[in-house]
């Protein structure tokens, strides 16, 4: 802050505050806690003295193809659970190149929210996965969101998995560094970093090469 009747500036510091949220929220997140609330706006704006509960969350639990597998995750004890419904994906994909010195496998596992309104997958919706303690049955006092109609109505997972291995196929690789003077090129798993310390040292290698060579003509 600059004070015009002062020569000097003023820093203004914000105090530290206690937080017990979880941290950064996704988009799923927002939905999950918004969903009551906006339910609750538009049924007050039609007949504000009416309330009606969300029939996602008392649904029976959806009966799918065997071809894909269930498992559950529960956080805490309660006297009932609302399970939200994802879809857990996960690809390995080769990376090789014998002229590059490349030969390498990269995991990669994400969860997708199922929104009942989804027509296909959406990948954009995608979010790591962090939990691993899955239950292969559920609670008696658990309650189920809608599923979409295209993991309702699954006929093959053939289809769904060669979905799934596309999409990764497509939309990851693996990213080399080269210094075309040097003749120099990233070696696999090495950082923009490491490279150009690698870089630089090629380069005080070939300075003291050219002073070398001058002391021998001179």
């Amino acid at each position: 802050m600059k004070n015009i009747n002062e020569t000097e500036l003023k820093v203004f510091k914000t105090r530290w505050a206690m937080s017990y949220l979880k941290g950064p929220m996704s988009k799923n997140d927002i939905k999950f806690l918004m969903k009551d609330r906006k339910e609750l706006i538009e049924t007050d704006s039609v007949a504000p003295k009416v309330q009606t509960d969300n029939p996602a969350k008392k649904a029976n639990k959806p009966i799918i193809s065997n071809e894909l597998e269930q498992f559950y995750s529960y956080e805490s004890q309660k006297d009932s659970y609302d399970l939200q419904p994802y879809l857990l994906i996960s690809s390995t994909i080769n990376f090789f190149n014998a002229s590059k010195n490349i030969n390498m496998q990269n995991e990669y596992t994400y969860k997708i929210y199922l929104d009942e309104r989804d027509k296909d997958i959406n990948f954009e919706e995608k979010e790591p996965l962090h939990v691993s303690n899955f239950l292969s049955k559920p609670k008696l006092n658990s309650n189920y969101y809608a599923l979409p109609s295209y993991v309702l109505n699954l006929q093959s997972f053939k289809s769904l998995k060669k979905e799934v291995n596309d999409y990764f196929y497509y939309n990851n690789e693996l990213v080399l560094y080269k210094e075309p003077s040097l003749n120099l090129l990233s070696k696999q798993n090495e950082t923009l970093e490491d490279f150009k310390i690698r870089v630089k040292d090629r380069l005080n290698e070939k300075i003291d090469e050219g002073v070398e060579e001058l002391k021998e003509k001179y």
